[in-house]
């Protein structure tokens, strides 16, 4: 699976999602009201990066939880 930082929408930001990178999926999360610029992956967690120093991970690409920068 890979995900794409997207844009914000009222409910929150959305990432994108795609296993073979032509047929993508959203997936909004309410953890933070920012825009998300950035996703990576390593040692089984996904991390995003965005505006005023939002930082968010999860293990599944699901459930997301905000960190501290």
């Amino acid at each position: 699976s890979f995900f794409s930082g997207g844009g914000v929408s009222p409910r929150g930001p959305i990432l994108f999602l795609t296993a073979d990178g032509i047929s993508w999926t959203n997936q909004r999360t309410t953890v933070t009201r920012w825009i998300i610029y950035a996703v990576t992956y390593g040692n089984g967690t996904f991390v995003t990066v965005g505006d005023s120093g939002t930082i968010l991970t999860s293990s599944d690409g699901t459930t997301w939880t905000e960190r501290t920068s």
